[in-house]
C-alpha cells in the first residue's frame, strides 16, 4: 500500500529517518539514495500508531533498485523480521490505515 510512514532505520553505527512509500504486512520500501545491501539487518522504528510511539520491529533488506525505473526510485525493500503478535498487529494497524488514505 502507498504510504508516507516516518521510519528510523539503524544499522551498526548509522541511523537515519526515512519516509517509507510502500507497505505491507510483510515488510515495506524506503526510498534512499545510499541503500544497504541485501542481507542487512535493521532495526527499524515506524511512525504513525495512534498512541504516538514508535513500533520497533526488525527488519532485513531483502532488494535492492540501484537506479530508479518506471517501476520506482531509488531504495531498498526490507523484509519484517521476528514479529510477535504484537507487532504484527501494529503492522497490521499501520497498513489498514494506508489502506484508507489511498
Amino acid at each position: 500500500m502507498p504510504t508516507h510512514l516516518k521510519v528510523r532505520c539503524s544499522h551498526d553505527s548509522e541511523d537515519r529517518i526515512d519516509t517509507a512509500n510502500e507497505i505491507s504486512e510483510g515488510g515495506l520500501f524506503l526510498p534512499t539514495d545510499n541503500p544497504l545491501a541485501p542481507g542487512t539487518p535493521l532495526c527499524l522504528e515506524l511512525e504513525g500508531l495512534d498512541d504516538g510511539e514508535p513500533l520497533q520491529v526488525e527488519g532485513v533488506v531483502v532488494w535492492v533498485r540501484d537506479h530508479a525505473t518506471p517501476d520506482g526510485p531509488v531504495g531498498m525493500g526490507i523484509r519484517f523480521a521476528n514479529l510477535d503478535e504484537v507487532q504484527r498487529q501494529a503492522v497490521c494497524f499501520l497498513v489498514e490505515r494506508a489502506l484508507t488514505r489511498v
